[in-house]
């Protein structure tokens, strides 16, 4: 990391390296009913939360540079039956690697599929996966009076010229 010990009241824009690859993950258990609903947030939801929290703690190991699981909520504040997982890897490969042979990785996937042998097409449960690689040009990293441990900050490097305040 760049030496921004004080970030507090600057605004940051991060150099993106090649291939920054965002993966939006998805699970919306609206419709479901209560069994199959009750079996999701028992069985497979918890392992997701562990898959996820794997990732957030070991950068080294898997190239996932942050990772946050949300639980949506309604505009009243109130919890809906949906949530996401949002993920930056360095590049693709480090996803792929991730995904085809981690234990987390494989864990999920085996929970889900236990569900989806058990319910076969009466499966409500809805999950989708959106994975976009980003050319260096492709996104604006700006961080605006963060915490230094925010995001994407402890990783990559400054814009050229960032890093003034305002």
């Amino acid at each position: 990391m760049a030496d921004r010990t004080e970030t507090r009241g600057r605004r940051l824009v991060l150099a993106a390296p090649e291939n920054l690859c965002l993966i939006r993950s998805a699970q919306d258990w609206s419709s479901c009913r209560s069994d199959e609903r009750n079996s999701y947030l028992s069985d497979v939801h918890p392992v997701l939360k562990k898959g996820m929290n794997f990732l957030t703690e070991n950068p080294a190991e898997t190239g996932c540079l942050t990772s946050r699981l949300i639980e949506q909520l309604t505009d009243n504040g109130e919890a809906e039956d949906k949530s996401f997982g949002m993920a930056y890897f360095l590049d693709l490969a480090h996803l792929e690697a991730w995904s085809k042979s981690h234990p987390t990785h494989l864990a999920i996937f085996d929970s889900f599929m236990a569900l989806a042998q058990r319910l076969g097409n009466a499966m409500t449960l809805r999950l989708w996966h959106e994975v976009a690689a980003l050319p260096v040009d492709g996104a604006r990293l700006e961080y605006i009076n963060c915490h230094r441990r925010t995001g994407l900050l402890p990783f990559l490097e400054l814009s050229h010229g960032s890093g003034s305040g305002g």
